[in-house]
């Protein structure tokens, strides 16, 4: 798998305190440097809708199927591998490696 760098890391602001003056400045800003990072590599940003863990799933939904409306597909497929495999996410929360 290649990973994909824009080059621009330093660019990127982190995490931000979620106050609303601010937050609402650092929102368009980091929309717009998505965008050009996007752009970057011939690709554009896309609103598959939800938010949390709906959006997750619909945009993994979107990038295999072309239709974010299977999310809920990809999302019984993940509970069903976290069952069948609990110390893949016990790795993950852990930080175990491999």
């Amino acid at each position: 798998m290649k990973l994909l760098l824009s080059g621009d890391i330093e660019m990127n602001p982190g995490p931000v305190e979620n106050v609303v003056s601010k937050s609402i400045g650092f929102s368009l800003q980091n929309n717009m440097l998505l965008a050009t990072r996007l752009r970057t590599h011939g690709l554009r940003p896309l609103d598959v809708g939800g938010g949390g863990d709906c959006f997750f799933f619909q945009a993994v939904a979107h990038q295999l199927y072309g239709d974010p409306k299977f999310h809920l597909n990809i999302r019984v497929l993940a509970v069903q591998y976290l069952r069948e495999h609990p110390e893949s996410l016990l790795k993950a929360i852990v930080g175990i490696p491999g």
